[in-house]
């Protein structure tokens, strides 16, 4: 999960995760 919210912080958008272990990318 780490990889992927830098993968998303680098982009400028929010990640959501979910309980489900999926993530939702939620631009601001």
């Amino acid at each position: 999960k780490k990889g992927f919210d830098l993968f998303a912080a680098q982009r400028g958008v929010e990640v959501l995760s979910l309980p489900t272990g999926q993530g939702l990318i939620f631009k601001p």
